[in-house]
């Protein structure tokens, strides 16, 4: 039997693409008239930004990927070297870079923890972790 492996939920990404949107299109309309728009529309393009990061995190048996400025960085489970767990999403360090995982948009976050954490190399220590979590 082959375990699954974790999936964003897409319909969870969907407000900060709204706003994103909204942001942008009141940022624009409102930068005729004053600075604020521009900041506004700015603003907007952070949470697009975001959007588009999250859409792109993909989760294997191998490692994670995700797109980045500089193209999409692949970080293997075999490399990860730091895990810092934050309220929304987990930091996964490596010699390659750093990927966060946005936890609140896949389907069931304890079973993606639970799936990263038994991946992880054991000189972590996080494998006690995911019993408690």
């Amino acid at each position: 039997m082959t375990e699954r492996t974790p999936r964003i939920v897409y319909p969870l990404l969907v407000p900060d693409a709204s706003i994103a949107a909204i942001m942008i299109v009141d940022g624009l309309i409102l930068a005729r008239n004053h600075w604020v728009g521009a900041a506004y529309a700015v603003g907007g393009l952070f949470f697009g930004l975001r959007f588009i990061r999250d859409l792109s995190t993909r989760v294997t048996g191998v490692g994670v990927t995700q797109l980045t400025w500089r193209g999409r960085l692949r970080l293997n489970w075999v490399d990860v070297t730091g895990v810092v767990r934050k309220p929304r999403s987990v930091l996964l360090s490596g010699a390659g870079g750093s990927i966060v995982l946005p936890i609140e948009s896949f389907s069931d976050s304890n079973e993606t923890m639970r799936f990263i954490y038994s991946r992880l190399p054991p000189e972590l220590g996080v494998a006690a972790d995911a019993a408690n979590s």
